[in-house]
């Protein structure tokens, strides 16, 4: 299972990132996210108020339960230019202020013992990466704008799922689909993370409900699987059902 966990509380931040800040020395104000690295006036200014190289750390605890865990940091944005450190290495590098990134920390963690993050935000205007170049009209400030988690996951787990249910034509085309029933057919694309698993299993429910209609269980090795829907309902104004699909990667039967 994947556990979640906010880190959008007891940042230190600075406008001005360097090498002392890097290593964790000296005193900064404590900030929450979302942040904007320079709050603006109401009347006009220029928009180099909020073009900076700041940087934002904190310290995070590894407990021992992390353990043969994979833990990863996942951004929601960062304008414009990002780069992480753990414990003064530096991990990865992201160029857009408009796009999520995660970074896997598993290797720079020792269970047990504390770390300090680091983000290194760059919101000064360049050419060769988004927002900027000319081509948007309207202000775009800096700093680490949306909100900042950890997952803690297994050594292997499912990365993402794409559902596309096929529905007969016979079904499609008829003028009120309230009550018609039909064999559907659900195919779906999957990224798996790792080799640990043996099986994965997929489920089809009744929305709000324990009432089963499909399960079906593949090779672990599957990236594509399809699942057959008996008695499948569209979804109406008249009737608006809708279905559950549980995708779960076994080991040993667990």
């Amino acid at each position: 299972m994947t556990e979640r966990l906010e880190l959008n509380r007891a940042w230190e931040f600075t406008e001005r990132f360097d090498d002392v800040f890097a290593r964790g020395e000296g005193t900064f104000p404590s900030v929450c996210l979302p942040h904007t690295c320079r709050e603006t006036p109401y009347n006009y200014f220029d928009e180099s108020i909020y073009q900076m190289v700041c940087g934002y750390r904190r310290t995070i605890h590894v407990p021992e339960e992390w353990e043969n865990k994979r833990v990863f940091l996942c951004v929601g944005a960062a304008a414009h230019r990002a780069e992480v450190f753990v414990n003064g290495a530096k991990l990865c590098e992201h160029r857009c202020g408009y796009t999520a990134f995660r970074v896997e920390l598993t290797r720079s963690l020792h269970p047990g013992r504390d770390a300090l993050l680091v983000i290194r935000v760059d919101s000064r205007e360049t050419l060769d990466q988004p927002p900027f170049g000319f081509v948007i009209d309207y202000m775009t400030y800096g700093g680490l704008y949306r909100e900042v988690w950890l997952e803690v996951r297994e050594q292997s787990f499912v990365e993402d799922v794409f559902a596309r249910p096929e529905v007969p034509d016979w079904v499609c085309s008829l003028s009120s689909a309230a009550d018609a029933r039909f064999a559907g057919t659900l195919k779906t694309e999957l990224t798996l993370t790792g080799t640990d698993g043996t099986a994965i299993r997929q489920r089809v429910f009744v929305r709000g409900s324990d009432e089963m209609l499909a399960e079906a269980v593949f090779s672990a090795g599957a990236r594509e699987t399809e699942l057959s829907v008996p008695g499948a309902r569209l979804w109406d104004v008249d009737s608006p059902v809708l279905y559950t699909l549980t995708t779960e990667l076994l080991r040993g039967g667990t």
